[in-house]
């Protein structure tokens, strides 16, 4: 079906595919492919697009989707997909469903689309958005960027020094190191930070966010002036507000720690 060389393959043009099982499997060869896997509204497919930079689209059923090498464009359409970048630049959409993105090594670009998705970075400095609904992110080693979009979702960082935005919605964001720039969005936000020079991003008027694992000495928030800032605290912590409107709950943390280090804890640039 395939040949080395560049290839295109549309699955409506071949005859009768309710004789095939619920997943047909069918592999590239060689060079650039470009691949439309759109023939029924019930059948799955897991394909590898070998070695060429190949562009790959999938049914609307729950399909594999695999780059291999080089530098691969892959969109999952309709269904729960699976999709691996492999090797190479890579950019991956997942469309609508349940989907799995997987960037693999190389720099690159992971939309995961309208519902609950997981994406996965990898290695590289990666662009990562989640789209609409409840996802989970993963950015692996390298520097990356990562928009967790609407929904309810929950951004894990690795190595490196990344962006993280959670978007709309009541985000999980856990750092694990690196010096990460962390804005939570609108939404009551957790933000879990676990070592490196982070730069926490508080706003208002778009809900608060819960801050855990503040070092002083190395965590920093960015507000837009510090001169409104105030504290009070709790037997839990300390709540944050800027000209009266609530921006950060601070867990573990006494109120006298942050107002007697307003000048180190606290900027108004660098982000």
């Amino acid at each position: 079906m395939f040949s080395e060389g560049d290839d295109t393959l549309d699955l409506n043009t071949v005859a009768d595919l309710a004789t095939y099982p619920d997943t047909l499997s069918q592999d590239a060869l060689g060079g650039d492919d470009t691949v439309t896997l759109s023939g029924t509204a019930k059948l799955g497919v897991a394909f590898h697009g070998g070695e060429g930079n190949d562009y790959i689209t999938g049914s609307s059923g729950d399909d594999f989707l695999y780059g291999d090498e080089d530098n691969d464009r892959i969109l999952g359409g309709g269904g729960d997909d699976a999709l691996d970048g492999g090797e190479g630049d890579d950019r991956l959409a997942g469309g609508s469903g349940n989907d799995l993105l997987l960037g693999g090594v190389g720099t690159d670009q992971l939309d995961g689309g309208a519902d609950d998705d997981t994406i996965n970075g990898n290695d590289g400095h990666d662009i990562v958005f989640g789209g609409s609904g409840n996802d989970q992110i993963n950015t692996g080693v390298g520097d990356d960027i990562v928009d967790g979009g609407s929904g309810n979702d929950t951004l894990i960082d690795d190595s490196g020094a990344n962006t993280l935005r959670g978007g709309e919605g009541n985000d999980t964001i856990q750092t694990r190191g690196g010096d990460d720039l962390i804005y939570g969005g609108a939404g009551s936000d957790t933000i879990r930070l676990g070592g490196g020079n982070d730069i926490v991003v508080l706003e208002t008027g778009i809900g608060f966010d819960t801050i855990q694992g503040f070092s002083l000495g190395s965590t920093k928030f960015g507000v837009t002036s510090t001169s409104d800032l105030s504290f009070t605290g709790s037997r839990s912590g300390t709540n944050v507000f800027l000209n009266g409107d609530q921006i950060a709950f601070v867990a573990g943390v006494q109120s006298s720690v942050l107002s007697n280090n307003v000048g180190n804890v606290f900027v108004t640039s660098g982000f």
